[in-house]
């Protein structure tokens, strides 16, 4: 009895140690591709996107993680933007592969509270162009956005809206 129980050991331990892969086993397949890759130099994040004012700071038909906002005197609708802080490095940088370049610096009052909101700067005016150089900030802005001044008029940086 106890050579028979060794002996079944014996078989099921050399069953679990043999090598059970081939080197003539096929390789697998690799999977088809079921989207095409993104092209370059679209605003990946969907930061400057068109979308639906509603007249409320709201998702709208913005992607997950985005607001619909809309400035006063911007040009018709709203754009898609979405919440930051303001700190380095810049969050609203992260991943942005548009015209001119994303910064956190909008300061928008809903309702009680200051939000700071990612804007899309499209021209820095001042001598040495600190933030954003003539051949990135040329003035031009993404889906019919237009490059000015923000609304009090003021400062050295242009925004798209």
């Amino acid at each position: 009895m106890r050579r028979a129980y060794w002996l079944a050991v014996l078989v099921v331990i050399t069953a679990c140690s043999k090598d059970h892969a081939s080197a003539d086993a096929p390789v697998d397949n690799p999977l088809p591709i079921d989207a095409p890759p993104d092209s370059p130099g679209t605003t990946q994040q969907g930061l400057g996107q068109n979308c639906t004012w509603t007249g409320m700071i709201e998702q709208s038909n913005c992607p997950t993680g985005f607001d619909c906002l809309r400035i006063n005197g911007g040009s018709g609708g709203g754009f898609c933007t979405k919440t930051c802080m303001q700190v380095s490095p810049d969050p609203c940088q992260a991943g942005y592969t548009g015209v001119g370049t994303a910064l956190c610096r909008w300061q928008i009052m809903d309702g009680t509270t200051t939000q700071d909101f990612c804007a899309l700067i499209c021209q820095d005016l001042s001598a040495n162009h600190t933030i954003c150089s003539p051949q990135v900030c040329d003035g031009t802005c993404p889906n019919g956005l237009v490059c000015k001044l923000p609304p009090a008029g003021t400062g050295s940086l242009k925004f798209c809206y």
